[in-house]
């Protein structure tokens, strides 16, 4: 039996990495070591350590026999490039779709949580655009049709808005 995963950035939570194993638990551990020779993935989760975070491993679906868990791995670095994700993977794709009898087997839930994940994305890289062409938290309120709460709320879960930005205002003397 083999797994199909993908790893995930927990601080904007991208999919950065996507992958087979027959032995989960093991293959995070190497991930986690930095022990391949993929120099972007190493870079990602080397960052992590210094947050003192980890890659988040999820198991995507669960197949038998490594020539269909290499065609899903295919399709499922495929799913999550169209998404735009920073995927890292050095996997040479081929320029064939794979044949993709399974796709329904991805369970409700976890369609709906890629989808909300890539609506969040979204929506927190429009926030981030805004800012950078210089709009107050409320003109962006503004634009995306949102209470300035809900713009101050969300840039709060945005790991790297400090860096960019400065500190969040906590009061509304932007709106001024």
């Amino acid at each position: 039996m083999y797994v199909v995963y993908s790893l995930m950035d927990p601080r904007d939570e991208s999919i950065f990495y996507v992958g087979i194993t027959e032995d989960v638990f093991k293959r995070f551990l190497a991930h986690i070591n930095c022990e391949s020779r993929n120099a972007a993935k190493n870079i990602i989760i080397t960052e992590l350590h210094a947050d003192n975070r980890l890659p988040i491993l999820e198991e995507l679906e669960r197949v038998e026999g490594r020539s269909l868990a290499e065609e899903r791995e295919t399709y499922w670095i495929r799913f999550f490039q169209e998404a735009g994700d920073p995927l890292t993977n050095i996997h040479k794709l081929d320029s064939q779709q794979p044949n993709n009898p399974r796709k329904d087997r991805l369970s409700r839930e976890s369609r709906e949580r890629l989808l909300r994940r890539k609506q969040k994305s979204d929506l927190e890289r429009k926030i981030a655009d805004f800012r950078r062409d210089g709009l107050t938290l409320k003109e962006i309120a503004d634009q995306l049709g949102t209470t300035y709460h809900q713009v101050q709320k969300i840039c709060s879960r945005m790991p790297e808005w400090e860096n960019r930005f400065g500190p969040i205002p906590i009061d509304l003397h932007e709106i001024g």
